[in-house]
């Protein structure tokens, strides 16, 4: 992070009524284009791994959720959580992606494991 430089922005709309679009993130300095990957589950899965690609990113917070940019492409998402299994899903974004993706986590996750495209 630059201090008191801007480094990235996004363009949002909002519609009345209706809802809130926003594009891809765009970082000044490289030029990559993120979407906000925003998991979402319950206090059932508080303490899971996030992995991306096959690194550990992070932690689902004490009400199971987890938030971070993730570069425009094709990615591998898995949560882990230590003794009840795991869950994956297939993250696909491109130029035309919302600048958001809100993904709920089933609350049977960890109970089959399975694949889920996005």
């Amino acid at each position: 992070m630059v201090e008191g430089k801007l480094i990235s922005y996004q363009l949002t709309w909002t519609y009345p009524l209706t809802n809130y679009a926003a594009e891809p993130k765009v970082n000044l300095c490289t030029g990559m284009r993120y979407v906000e990957l925003q998991l979402v589950g319950d206090s059932v899965h508080s303490g899971a791994t996030v992995w991306l690609d096959g690194e550990r990113v992070g932690e689902l917070s004490s009400s199971g959720t987890y938030s971070q940019d993730v570069p425009i492409g094709i990615h591998q998402l898995q949560v882990k959580k230590s003794g009840a299994g795991s869950w994956r899903a297939e993250l696909n974004y491109d130029e035309t992606s919302s600048g958001y993706d809100r993904v709920p986590i089933p609350e049977d996750a960890f109970g089959h494991g399975g694949l889920e495209l996005r």
